[in-house]
């Protein structure tokens, strides 16, 4: 998981959400050494689908 540094320090509760691509119809990871962005955008606007898993997962504060 990957949170931005300031959300913590203003002591704000925090709402982690955990997103997992699934790669079955379309890859929506962009590897730049293969594809161009043009040929990239091209690929996910001719995709049949999406998909994703979304996880809520609970509130947390940082603990001093």
């Amino acid at each position: 998981m990957k949170f931005k540094k300031g959300c913590f320090e203003v002591g704000a509760e925090i709402h982690p959400v955990a997103i997992k691509y699934n790669p079955l119809f379309a890859d929506c990871f962009w590897n730049s050494n293969l594809d161009s962005l043009f040929q990239y955008s091209l690929k996910i606007k001719t995709s049949w689908a999406i998909m994703v898993d979304v996880w809520y997962l609970p509130p947390n504060k940082k603990v001093r």
